[in-house]
């Protein structure tokens, strides 16, 4: 019986492996996705990208100090990815893009006789960069004016570091895209291949053959593990290699991962299974997964954040599937954790696995009708 078990996986993986469409939304259309928002956002996620020009009309000592201090506050913006150019014709069109900062002519002489003063800032074109950068330009101006009065500065703000550990914009793209593929992945594998066969009647041929129908139902299992735990190692490997997403790829790290993924493959192809259980015909198993499939990706925080999200529905979303999936993968590939600190986050996964499994066992049919 293990030597037709193994037939029937290898079989498996020769079937899925000649489907060129199968191939391309498992392994290829994952890298396209996260080139595709890191090359929208780069891979700091900032909010927006623009060219900032700085024209000085003024070039005195004050106009300098003023326009150091917008170059060095630009180095540590993380919501504004800015490249800064020097503009030595003010009066020139601002190109589509670029917000030009102009420091007026008497700018130094105004501020030694306390007068009043207006720096002009021109942008481009309307846009998400422009904003950010007039916001920015009048809370930095504000500071610079205290500064140069040398007002003391009664109240601070004491930016304190987070509780919650640091995740990158790349890295957050990188375990969201990773399970928002596996879930497509296995339930369509899974729930779309079942109701296949249901409706070609490929089990009553395989009742005829000396081998239990459950054996060809874990080797269909069994074989799209292998290809999502492979498809898993080519996404991070390849992410690192290509894109420069910051991982520590050392072995421990690594081999809790992959028990984490492991038990993630395994509650999603089982979410698959219980799904296909009583599908009649291939366009309601389609219907039923694309379902799934936009619900736990717009409720999981997979690659859309749930920032605006009331904090009572965070704390219900956080026990969906996918939601326990990626927390547990962030936790573990991306802040090193032991899987000691992510017990709970397991449990989740191996409670809906168990569920998921028991609902397969008492409602799966073999036949249609």
């Amino acid at each position: 019986m293990t030597t037709a078990f193994t037939v029937m996986v290898l079989n498996e993986l020769k079937l899925i492996f000649r489907a060129r469409a199968t191939l391309f939304w498992i392994f290829l259309f994952p890298f396209f996705f996260l080139a595709m928002m890191l090359f929208s956002y780069g891979t700091d996620g900032a909010l927006a990208s623009v060219i900032v020009e700085l024209a000085d009309e003024d070039h005195s000592e004050r106009s300098a100090q003023y326009e150091e201090k917008i170059r060095q506050a630009l180095l540590h913006e993380e919501a504004l990815r800015a490249e800064v150019r020097k503009v030595d014709d003010p009066g020139r069109s601002v190109p589509e893009g670029a917000v030009r900062i102009i420091i007026p002519a008497g700018f130094g002489s105004s501020l030694q006789h306390e007068e009043a003063v207006a720096v002009r800032v021109v942008p481009g074109s309307a846009g998400v960069g422009s904003e950010v950068v007039t916001r920015w330009i009048r809370a930095l101006t504000v500071r610079f004016n205290a500064e140069i009065a040398r007002a003391q500065m009664l109240v601070t703000v004491d930016v304190q570091s987070p509780t919650a550990r640091s995740l990158s914009f790349a890295q957050y793209m990188l375990t969201g895209t990773l399970v928002m593929s596996m879930l497509a992945a296995a339930m369509s594998s899974t729930c779309v291949a079942i109701a296949d066969r249901r409706e070609r009647h490929t089990f009553k041929l395989m009742s005829c053959l000396p081998v239990r129908l459950t054996d060809y139902l874990a080797a269909m299992l069994v074989s799209r593990l292998i290809v999502l735990a492979l498809a898993a190692v080519a996404l991070v490997f390849g992410a690192v290699q290509l894109f420069g997403i910051p991982l520590v790829l050392e072995a421990p790290r690594l081999a809790r991962a992959a028990l984490v993924i492991a038990l993630g493959a395994a509650m999603l192809l089982s979410l698959g299974l219980s799904m296909a259980s009583r599908m009649a015909s291939v366009p309601d198993a389609v219907f039923a997964t694309n379902l799934a499939y936009i619900v736990l990706l717009f409720l999981s925080d997979l690659t859309m954040p749930l920032s605006a999200m009331p904090a009572d529905i965070k704390a219900i979303v956080a026990y969906l599937p996918t939601s326990a999936f990626v927390t547990a993968l962030r936790g573990v590939l991306v802040a090193g954790d032991t899987l000691e600190l992510q017990k709970a986050a397991m449990a989740v996964i191996v409670a809906w696995t168990f569920g998921f499994l028991v609902v397969a066992w008492r409602r799966f049919r073999w036949h249609r009708g």
